[in-house]
């Protein structure tokens, strides 16, 4: 039997989690899994928890279970109640925990959270139907809901992601480098830490060499199978958000370290013959998204400089543009539905407002 790739690990957990919601949850996500991935829509159904635990802790769902919160009380609920969710948000009580814990979310996570919400709701009242071809919601409270968060404009938004990236070219060689060889030089390693880092190295860096020549998201990673990769064209096919398939290239340098793990793939993690999935673990398991998460932050922390995998592909997108300054292009290789989403890049490293004051002063 072939050990479960990525998306069937996310497809498993969404149908035993959707156990958890009403039928009315259900059928909105059995009605977006054709253009969401499971990954997407299992974010979405973590996100309901959160409200519907509240509907039943904070506004008075007479419920002890979500799974039985009915389709009315969504409809009748009271908007002053309704407009208190943005601000429950902001410290997110742990409700599911044993030990009284708290949690405090970004605006940038509160309006993730919302936009999910207007999802499910927007579906309820839009597209579907009840036995005599009536909206199961005619009352939308969710667009009601007051919440604005700070705006905040593009050249603050990328002075903000370059502070967190790798700013140069060098210092994207340089955190490869220690991934694929420093790191064993570090003060303090144990055996234990030695023999881990010595079993993965290639892997390791061949993920994390992938994402920086080429822009690719964790769960695309994550998802890559031997199939998926053209050698000779330095191409991954990959399914994008929208499921959309895309072609996309990567670097001689990625080549390179992915070769190098390829040459060890077999001997060191042992898969079966039906086993397809492309980065493995100990024992030929398909390694996780999360996984590969969790050891980009332990590499990075190592390093000196704390970085996710999203920061890696922002940092393959600002080295694309600044070598190109094709906006398109770049656009195009990260797989950015909207232009808006990549215009970003443009700015970071931008300088031309410090010149233009420092020339009212006649420093140049």
């Amino acid at each position: 039997m072939p050990v479960q790739s990525q998306r069937d690990i996310d497809e498993v957990k969404l149908y035993e989690k959707i156990n958890d919601f009403p039928w009315y949850v259900v059928e909105f996500v059995d009605h977006k899994a054709n253009n969401l991935s499971p990954s997407t829509l299992l974010g979405y159904l973590f996100d309901y928890e959160i409200f519907f635990g509240w509907l039943i802790s904070e506004a008075g769902c007479p419920c002890e279970k979500i799974k039985d919160i009915p389709l009315y009380f969504l409809e009748n609920l009271d908007k002053k109640i309704a407009d208190s969710f943005p601000k429950f948000l902001v410290i997110q009580h742990k409700a599911d925990s044993k030990v009284s814990r708290k949690k405090k979310n970004s605006e940038a996570t509160i309006s993730r959270k919302m936009a999910a919400l207007k999802s499910l709701f927007s579906y309820l009242q839009n597209e579907a139907e009840d036995g005599n071809q009536k909206p199961l919601l005619t009352r939308n409270v969710i667009t009601k809901i007051k919440y604005t968060p700070t705006k905040i404009d593009i050249q603050t938004k990328a002075d903000i992601i370059q502070h967190k990236i790798l700013d140069s070219k060098e210092s994207v060689e340089s955190f490869r480098r220690f991934v694929a060889s420093d790191y064993s030089k570090l003060p303090g390693l144990n055996k234990r830490h030695l023999s881990w880092y010595e079993d993965n190295r290639e892997r390791d860096t061949a993920i994390i060499s992938l994402i920086l020549g080429s822009g690719l998201r964790v769960n695309e990673v994550a998802t890559l199978t031997l199939g998926d990769i053209d050698w000779s064209k330095r191409r991954v096919l990959v399914k994008r958000k929208s499921k959309k398939k895309q072609s996309v290239p990567f670097s001689i340098r990625s080549k390179l370290d992915l070769e190098e793990y390829m040459n060890v793939r077999g001997t060191r993690y042992k898969p079966s013959d039906s086993e397809t999935a492309f980065f493995l673990t100990k024992g030929g398991k398909a390694m996780t998204k999360n996984a590969m998460q969790k050891m980009v932050l332990r590499y990075s922390t190592a390093y000196g400089k704390r970085l996710s995998v999203h920061k890696l592909r922002h940092t393959f997108a600002t080295e694309l543009y600044k070598k190109t300054k094709d906006t398109r292009l770049v656009q195009d290789v990260l797989g950015h539905a909207e232009p808006k989403t990549t215009a970003v890049y443009t700015h970071i490293g931008n300088d031309e407002q410090n010149r233009a004051i420092d020339g009212m002063d006649g420093i140049e």
